[in-house]
Order: C-alpha cells, then structure tokens, then sequence
C-alpha cells in the first residue's frame, strides 16, 4: 500500500510523496496531520495524544480522492 500524509493546515494529499490541494472543510479542527507508512499510521493533533492505527481503510478514502483528482488533471492536459 502506498505511503500517505493527509496534512490538513496545508490542505494537501501527499502519496508516495507527490503532492496534490484539497479543500478540507470535513476535519475536526484539533487534528493536524494523518500519516501513512503502508503498514500503519498515526494521527497527530495539536493538542493531545496522538493516535496510532494499523488498518488501512483509513486512509484508502484519502488515496481515492488523491487518485480521482490526478486523474481529473491529467485529463485537462
């Protein structure tokens, strides 16, 4: 699976490090930041724990976004 980074202040999707601009308006405002490293990730907020996870369906959302959009760019070439 591909290594993923939601980072919400700067409103980008990165996958396997190419990055693309999303408008979030969905996030809970505490949260910063969603990582990836293919096996599991965590969720960092600016205030509190951050929270570990190890199942991928959370972010496979992430990557279909990332995906359509490429594909909608790509399409405007």
């Amino acid at each position: 699976m591909a290594q993923v980074t939601v980072n919400v202040p700067d409103s980008q999707i990165i996958v396997d490090g190419e990055a693309l601009t999303f408008a979030f308006d969905y996030f809970p405002s505490k949260l910063r930041v969603i990582q990836w490293n293919g096996a599991n990730g965590t969720m960092e907020f600016t205030r509190g724990a951050n929270q570990w996870f190890d199942n991928p369906e959370q972010v496979q959302d992430y990557i279909d976004q990332f995906n359509a959009e490429k594909a909608r760019l790509a399409a405007l070439v």
